[in-house]
């Protein structure tokens, strides 16, 4: 760090880049961008912030396919869906060599309901899932610098119901985008059916509501996960950035399934697996980076109130590298 400092202090560029950010003050004026910067940049190396992700990743990927099982399983016993309709459906939407490698399974699941299967689905998908959150919430503690003060069961439920937040805006992710991405490929070739300004206004609001289930879902992730007395409101900047760089994500996801054609002949149906694995391990990154944006700027202002003997909203952290606990 403090060889990057001495570059910084060197270079001309970067000097005048360090005058504009700290010209830049947020929070009514109070703290500079610079500061938030600086305090964002050391939490992330003391916090391991992209090691913490992987593992976060990893039982939210392994969660996925207990909770396949469990979709399908559920669908067996709904009288309204056809079998018939679903497998349509899946060969339209899904790469072919991807579809043939699960058509025997998913068939199997649908021709006949099965209740331990079902049982088995929901609670192995759950239990994986909620492993994750409760691994983002402790990521979450970490970088705050505090411990999970509430009890087993509270945290755990609390990591339920995150989970299934998070679940339907990952599903609501993937039919928007992926699904939805198809569908507009399909009346893009259809002329007829829409006019230009018509066929960019459904896309315009494709990604404007999928930006709403994003900032729901993780302005509730912030608000309730981390074991501090809130100080920020629900939606907070942090909020914001993940859900763009989240939505951001998912169109690279998208855009990799869509054309997933032209790597089949390479990866073969491997390659859609790798890019769930790499779009999940992305989301990941982003959650944690989004809140330690939020930390960061609430420890920038702490020590700014404690400079000019300001009643403190939390209790000083000691992160600045070279600096002594005061």
């Amino acid at each position: 760090m403090q060889r990057v400092r001495n570059h910084i202090a060197n270079s001309r560029r970067l000097r005048k880049l360090r005058h504009f950010l700290i010209s830049v003050r947020i929070r009514n004026r109070q703290v500079s961008l610079f500061r938030i910067i600086v305090v964002f940049l050391d939490k992330i190396r003391a916090a391991d912030v992209f090691e913490r992700a992987y593992g976060v990743a990893f039982n939210l990927t392994l969660s996925v396919f207990p909770a396949i099982i469990f979709f399908f399983a559920l669908l067996a016993y709904l009288p309204v869906v056809d079998d018939v309709q679903t497998m349509a459906f899946m060969r339209d939407v899904l790469p072919l060599s991807v579809y043939q490698l699960i058509d025997n399974t998913i068939r199997d699941i649908l021709s006949r309901p099965r209740g331990g299967l079902l049982s088995f689905g929901v609670i192995f998908a759950l239990l994986l899932a909620t492993s994750g959150m409760i691994s983002l919430m402790n990521a979450f503690n970490r970088i705050h610098l505090t411990i999970e003060k509430r009890s087993f069961l509270k945290a755990r439920g609390i990591a339920t119901f995150l989970t299934l937040i998070l679940a339907v805006v990952l599903v609501m992710a993937i039919a928007l985008l992926v699904v939805g991405q198809l569908f507009m490929n399909w009346v893009y070739h259809q002329n007829s059916l829409l006019e230009a300004h018509q066929f960019y206004l459904i896309i315009f609001l494709r990604f404007v509501i999928m930006f709403l289930f994003f900032l729901m879902a993780i302005s509730s992730i912030y608000y309730l996960g981390p074991s501090i007395e809130q100080r920020w409101s629900f939606f907070s900047p942090g909020s914001f950035l993940a859900a763009s760089f989240c939505l951001a994500a998912s169109f690279l996801f998208s855009a990799y399934i869509s054309n997933f054609q032209l790597y089949n002949k390479v990866y073969g149906s491997i390659g859609a697996l790798i890019a769930l694995m790499v779009w999940i391990y992305m989301i990941s990154v982003i959650l944690l980076l989004g809140y330690t944006v939020n930390a960061s700027i609430d420890v920038a202002l702490d020590r700014i109130r404690c400079k000019t003997n300001q009643p403190s909203v939390m209790k000083v952290e000691r992160v600045e590298l070279g600096q002594p606990a005061h």
